[in-house]
């Protein structure tokens, strides 16, 4: 998003509504795209708007990137209660690029039922869905060996609703039958569902759709959706704030000078940090620290 799109937002912002922001994580070749084509089908039927974010991998070489998500979703191209746009990661590590969370808001305000986010499906970091939506689902497949990767790594964490995929396949049906052994709970006390869906046939998808349901209520009466908003906005302007740094300090010849201080021993990187405040007319913090997390180790 341009600067002259950032600047309309002032007006935008205080009419977001209280839309349902749905994220949809999981590795590539899960059938992200295909399950959330169903979704919209059960939404259409319902005579409820949807917006879709496709989040697609930004290249580190060229800069570009390869819509192919929406090629998925053509049925609904002529659909008005749909609108579909995909979005770069612009080289993101947690799943969304700076302009999806903006254009999130954007979609809040102008009365969309629900807005749908599509994460890249990198894998074990796409842990930033979680403070954009409202509901996170994580898509798993019993054909990625990957997934139990996540399950391990902490992926599993963030989901609201599990949604095992492939439930068509007698392995599909098994993975959610173990995955349902265990009694997982959010944060807030929310007890995790697993739903076998296949996203080829439709099936379960009903259930998932009731289970959004069922979480969104359930936000509701703990008066936690006003403080999910908050925190969308928060990080999104967390996002736009680093942005400038990072660009200011990739075209200053200031930061040059006080690397090569650094790189030559001249100063420290806390002195190093102080001296970037200065330069950029910032008030350096008196007291600069960092957390030295526990060691495993013991």
């Amino acid at each position: 998003m341009e600067s002259w799109a950032y600047s309309g937002l002032k007006r935008i912002i205080p009419y977001v509504k209280n839309t349902h922001i749905i994220g949809i994580t999981g590795s590539q070749g899960v059938g992200k795209s295909t399950f959330i084509d169903r979704i919209i089908e059960e939404f259409s039927k319902e005579n409820k708007s949807v917006a879709v974010l496709l989040v697609d991998p930004t290249s580190e070489v060229s800069g570009g990137t390869f819509f192919g998500d929406r090629i998925r979703m053509q049925r609904h191209a002529n659909n008005p209660l749909v609108f579909i746009k995909s979005a770069p990661s612009q080289s993101s590590t947690g799943g969304l690029g700076l302009s999806t969370w903006w254009m999130i808001e954007t979609f809040c305000a102008t009365g969309f039922d629900y807005v749908i986010i599509e994460t890249v499906g990198v894998g074990q970091d796409e842990k930033e869905v979680k403070e954009a939506a409202f509901t996170t689902v994580l898509l798993l497949s019993p054909s990625h060996g990957d997934d139990i990767q996540m399950l391990k790594a902490g992926l599993i964490e963030v989901a609201d609703i599990i949604v095992v995929n492939k439930a068509d396949l007698p392995e599909g049906e098994l993975l959610a039958a173990y995955l349902s052994k265990f009694e997982n709970y959010s944060e807030n006390g929310w007890k995790v569902p697993v739903i076998a869906v296949s996203a080829r046939t439709g099936k379960g998808t009903r259930e998932v759709l009731e289970y959004l349901d069922r979480h969104l209520e359930f936000l509701k009466q703990k008066e936690m959706i006003v403080k999910k908003h908050h925190d969308l906005i928060k990080k999104a302007l967390e996002k736009l704030f680093i942005y400038f740094i990072q660009t200011k300090l990739k075209k200053g010849e200031v930061y040059d000078q006080i690397l090569h201080r650094l790189l030559s021993g001249q100063i420290d990187p806390f002195e190093a940090v102080r001296e970037l405040f200065g330069a950029y007319g910032l008030n350096s913090p008196s007291n600069i620290s960092v957390k030295t997390p526990p060691s495993s180790f013991g």
